[in-house]
C-alpha cells in the first residue's frame, strides 16, 4: 500500500533494534558456522544503515527500494542460526520419544522391545557418512559420542531380551542423556 510514513518511521526503529542483534555471540559449534553468521550479519547491517539513512534523509523512493534486500539479508543472517540438519539423528529421537513417552508409561513391554530393536538399528547406522557437512570437522569427537550411544541402546536391549525393565529404565536414561548432551552441542 506503499505507506511511506510507516516506511522512513521504521528506519530509526530497525537501527534501535538492530544494537542487539550486532550484540550476539552465538554459541555455534563450528567456527565455520560462526564466521558465516558474522558475515552474514555483517551485511544485514549494512542494509539497515541503508535503510536508517534513506529514512533520516525521508528519501522514500530509495527506502522502499532497500526494503526487500534488508528482508532478505534479515532472514538468510536468521536462518544461519538454524539447527543442523541432520534426519538420521532426529530418527533417533522419534523412536526414544516412543519408547519413554508411550510403551514405557503404557507397560507396552511388546512395544519396548519392537521398538528398542528399531533404536538399535538407527544407532547402530550413525557414522562418518552419515554426518551433515557441518559436522564433519568434529567428526573424531562426534564418533566417540556414537560410540557411547551405541553400547547405550545394546544395554536397553540386553535388558529386553532379559525382561528386566527396571534396568532397562536406568539405561534409557543413560542414553537419554547422551542424546541430550550430543543434541546441545553439535544440532
Amino acid at each position: 500500500e506503499k505507506d511511506y510514513d510507516a516506511l522512513l518511521a521504521a528506519g530509526p526503529k530497525f537501527e534501535a533494534l538492530f544494537a542487539d542483534i550486532a550484540k550476539m555471540d552465538p554459541k555455534l559449534h563450528s567456527e565455520k558456522r560462526k564466521e558465516n553468521f558474522l558475515k552474514l550479519r555483517s551485511e544485514f547491517a549494512e542494509k539497515i544503515e541503508q535503510f536508517a539513512a534513506a529514512c533520516k534523509a525521508s528519501d522514500k523512493d530509495l527506502a522502499y527500494e532497500i526494503m526487500p534486500k534488508l528482508h532478505d539479508a534479515f532472514e538468510i543472517t536468521a536462518s544461519s542460526l538454524l539447527p543442523v540438519h541432520f534426519p538420521e539423528f532426529d530418527g533417533i529421537v522419534i523412536s526414544f520419544n516412543l519408547i519413554t513417552g508411550s510403551h514405557l508409561p503404557a507397560n507396552n513391554i511388546d512395544g519396548i522391545k519392537g521398538s528398542t530393536e528399531t533404536l538399535v538399528a538407527k544407532v547402530s547406522s550413525l557414522n562418518e557418512e552419515s554426518l551433515p557437512e557441518e559436522l564433519k570437522p568434529h567428526k573424531k569427537e562426534i564418533m566417540a559420542e556414537f560410540a557411547k550411544m551405541q553400547t547405550a541402546v545394546k544395554k536397553m536391549k540386553e535388558c529386553c531380551d532379559k525382561d528386566d525393565m527396571v534396568q532397562f529404565k536406568k539405561d534409557a536414561e543413560t542414553f537419554k542423556t547422551l542424546m541430550e548432551s550430543f543434541i546441545t552441542k553439535y544440532i
